[in-house]
């Protein structure tokens, strides 16, 4: 599928700061300096002002993290592996960028009528759970991803892991909306071998964690990763006395 040329840039940036996570610094730093002294609002051009949630503290953080990720890349704690373009997620993800931008919307597509298509799209391809990002106003890739890393405003900086997350594959889409400007949807893929290897990993890690309760007779063990990256490991126990115990087993994805 053809990509534009934002398009390629914003997955050429997102690849770059994976590799090297500091690559992004220098550039936060100038933004820091585009903010009205004392207050939350930053400078886009002489006349224009944008209101921020956080203002320079989100940014202050945002370095602080990519400085922590390049150490741990450089000492081999950490690695990220280049992400690779999925055209099958992209051909989705340009349909429900269109899509809102043609009804002037900003809904998800986790959880639209694209939604399913796109599951048997990265089926038929082998791919599996995947994480969405979304971004409003910036018709520029660094921007796209710079204001993805800050994550202004959102507590979980859930937009940075997913940058940061073991994703192998990326797809995003970016379009023209009426009320902001530029809209664009990023998505990070795991392959389906990935995440089986992942739930049975979690699996081993909750049998270790998980101490059987006295006078059970039988148990079933059952494994769901959500949409917030959370792994849970469910043990229902079926009891002597016929009764039945759950006990859950809750883990991050590696994917987040």
């Amino acid at each position: 599928m053809e990509r534009t040329e934002l398009e390629t840039d914003i997955f050429t940036w997102i690849n770059k700061v994976r590799e090297d996570p500091e690559c992004l610094v220098l550039a936060l730093e100038g933004r820091k300096l585009r903010f009205v002294e004392g207050t939350t609002k930053m400078r886009l051009t002489e006349s224009i002002f944008v209101d921020t949630n956080e203002g320079v503290a989100a940014i202050d953080e945002a370095i602080e993290f990519l400085e922590n990720m390049a150490e741990q890349v450089e000492n081999g704690e950490k690695s990220y592996e280049l992400l690779s373009w999925s055209d099958e997620a992209a051909a989705n993800t340009k349909l429900h960028v269109m899509k809102n931008c043609a009804n002037n919307a900003t809904d998800l597509l986790i959880g639209s009528e694209i939604e399913e298509t796109l599951k048997a799209s990265l089926e038929a391809e082998g791919l599996g759970n995947y994480a969405e990002s979304s971004e409003y106003g910036s018709s520029t890739a660094m921007d796209v991803v710079l204001n993805l890393i800050v994550d202004d405003g959102n507590g979980s900086r859930s937009n940075r892991m997913n940058i940061f997350g073991n994703y192998e594959y990326f797809a995003c889409s970016s379009e023209k909306h009426p009320q902001y400007e530029q809209m664009t949807t990023l998505l990070f893929i795991l392959s389906t071998n990935s995440l089986k290897a992942e739930l049975q990993a979690a699996q081993h890690a909750a049998e270790n964690a998980v101490e059987d309760p006295e006078g059970w007779a039988s148990k079933s063990i059952s494994s769901e990763l959500n949409e917030a990256g959370v792994i849970t490991i469910t043990f229902t126990y079926l009891m002597k006395d016929g009764s039945e115990e759950i006990q859950e087993f809750k883990m991050i994805s590696g994917g987040k």
